[in-house]
């Protein structure tokens, strides 16, 4: 399934980080290694979630 869907997800990766905005996933991608570390999964889940969200505008053509 994911080799499927790898070839999109590489490309909204590449927008994502293209632009200005992109730059926020860094701080995200830290707080959900941090929440990780620390033992809150549920928190953990939850950024990863709110990351992952962020994507849908590109999806979305908005």
């Amino acid at each position: 399934m994911l080799d499927q869907f790898t070839p999109a997800l590489r490309r909204l990766e590449r927008l994502r980080f293209a632009s200005l905005s992109g730059r926020g996933s860094v701080a995200q991608h830290e707080r959900i290694i941090a929440l990780r570390t620390a033992g809150d999964v549920e928190g953990a889940v939850a950024a990863t979630r709110a990351n992952w969200q962020t994507l849908a505008p590109l999806l979305q053509g908005d």
